[in-house]
């Protein structure tokens, strides 16, 4: 669900009790996109409920939330931590948006919004990596710098968080306004699931002396579900029904043996015979979802292979 989606489907929020943030909007005014910017929303809790905060939509991939848990006490106070990845982004005025879902203890949504004005002398190209990996063979990205001044920055030292990805300064042509980084990504050590990673790129620039690209390698399993997440809407009081598939990478048909869940009062109901794409019907109240507790279906396979796949809940 989008944000925007998100804040027309939840209740007004003229409310006096349950979350208050001191302020909701903050103007950073002009920065240079160089690396992230961050901004900080302290909130109290008020009235006699404890609430939860049930998820956080951003308007894009660039804006990076950080909270600390989700459920607070009448009384307490906390902060959430509003990062702005701006490496490579356009220059310009932007508005980002963070939707924040509530229970307190009715669904509510609230928004925040960090102004900036954003310039940059520099593009990266690409300003991130998605690497999705299916064989065990190295794959191999340039990552460009491109520097529009005359005086043209030099690339100093290059550091990857993890040894399954090696990096290598390219010396380039000289006279050209372009510095290249190549990436090699062991793909064979990396295990099933998704991984996070940065590559920094270190400069002689005063302006820029650390240039972060951030790194998803995803390994896909031989037997995936589809979606991959369930996704629930926060403001429902209802019972929401979702469908699970499940896909073998190589086409051969699934037996599903056993599916259960960390939800109490979970419907459950499954394919029983082989198919190419078994299913699997999940009936789930929203009420009774604990987010702290990662709430989570587990799908037990015989066939191909003997697995078990772990599909997660969450709030939009």
């Amino acid at each position: 669900m989008t944000l925007s989606l998100l804040i027309a489907m939840v209740p007004s929020l003229a409310y006096a009790g349950g979350i208050v943030f001191e302020r909701t909007a903050s103007d950073l005014g002009k920065r240079r996109a160089s690396g992230t910017i961050e901004e900080t929303f302290a909130f109290r809790i008020t009235g006699n409920q404890p609430v939860q905060i049930v998820d956080l939509v951003p308007s894009c991939g660039c804006v990076v939330p950080t909270l600390e848990r989700r459920t607070y006490q009448p009384g307490e106070t906390g902060e959430i931590r509003f990062g702005i990845h701006t490496t490579s982004q356009k220059s310009g005025p932007k508005d980002y948006k963070l939707g924040i879902a509530v229970r307190d203890p009715a669904p509510r949504t609230h928004v925040l919004t960090v102004s900036v004005e954003l310039f940059s002398e520099i593009t990266i190209e690409p300003s991130n990596l998605l690497i999705y990996l299916r064989g065990k063979q190295p794959l191999r990205q340039a990552i460009r710098i491109r520097d529009h001044r005359p005086e043209v920055l030099r690339v100093t030292d290059v550091v990857s968080s993890s040894p399954r990805i090696t990096t290598k300064k390219d010396r380039g042509s000289s006279g050209t306004n372009v510095r290249q980084v190549n990436v090699t990504i062991d793909a064979a050590a990396f295990a099933i699931g998704r991984h996070e990673e940065r590559i920094e790129i270190r400069t002689d620039d005063p302006d820029y002396p650390l240039i972060d690209v951030p790194v998803t390698v995803v390994r896909m399993p031989r037997v995936s579900a589809f979606p991959d997440k369930i996704w629930l809407y926060a403001h429902s009081k209802d019972h929401a029904k979702r469908q699970v598939l499940l896909r073998d990478e190589r086409g051969e048909p699934v037996r599903i043996v056993h599916v259960e869940s960390s939800i109490p009062g979970a419907q459950l109901d499954w394919s029983k015979e082989k198919a190419p794409l078994p299913s699997v019907m999940v009936g789930l109240d929203p009420n009774m979802i604990n987010v702290d507790a990662e709430p989570q279906v587990s799908i037990t396979v015989a066939e191909p292979i003997e697995a078990t796949i772990v599909v997660p809940v969450g709030f939009r």
